[in-house]
């Protein structure tokens, strides 16, 4: 009779510990939500930018978003999970689209556009991964867009992002490829990363 009882509660215990929570449905992760370096999305945040005269602000959501099986943050509305964004061209037309990369040489592209209908492409390189003035370490990424009619000519700008190391893009410039002119350029004046965010 010892044996059963002990045996019944041994059963218990180790029903019990197989049996965890599952709070994917309240919303609560598992799994803590951590960004990656150079795009520190963390809900809560946001990134203020001059340009000429003009002053814009990006910023994330303030609650996760679940989608595809992956915990994404947003940045100005679109998803965002590690370095990539959600792109929705069309019903026909969605994908997963790079927007940086810590890989030096690395080169992608993305549609602008539903392909369907000749839609531009944008072409990146990662030009440099270094450090700035201040000894941060920065990465630094060149694109260029093509036109979707053959021969695909490149567009007369170019732009050129910094991204810095927990902080995110903290500088870009469209550059004219035919003058070397510059077109606009946006820096970063004030931001706030929500890093002690919680779910």
């Amino acid at each position: 009779m010892r044996n059963k009882i002990i045996f019944g509660l041994l059963v218990m215990i180790i029903f019990d510990l197989g049996c965890k929570k599952d709070n994917s449905q309240t919303g609560i992760q598992s799994v803590p939500f951590v960004p990656l370096s150079y795009l520190p999305v963390y809900p809560g945040s946001y990134w203020t930018y001059k340009n000429g005269n003009d002053t814009t602000t990006s910023s994330t959501a303030d609650t996760l978003t679940y989608f595809q099986g992956k915990y994404c943050s947003t940045l100005d509305g679109v998803l965002i999970w590690h370095y990539h964004k959600w792109l929705f061209h069309s019903s026909f037309f969605s994908e997963w689209a790079d927007v940086l990369s810590d890989t030096v040489g690395l080169k992608f592209t993305y549609w602008l556009g539903d392909p369907r209908y000749h839609a531009e492409t944008i072409h990146y390189t990662v030009l440099q991964k270094t450090k700035d003035e201040k000894g941060d370490s920065v990465i630094i990424q060149k694109s260029v867009v093509y036109s979707g009619i053959p021969p695909y000519n490149p567009a007369r700008q170019w732009v050129c992002q910094v991204y810095k190391k927990g902080i995110g893009l903290s500088f870009e410039c469209g550059i004219d490829s035919v003058t070397k002119d510059t077109n606009y350029k946006k820096v970063l004046i004030n931001y706030f990363i929500n890093r002690g965010w919680t779910p």
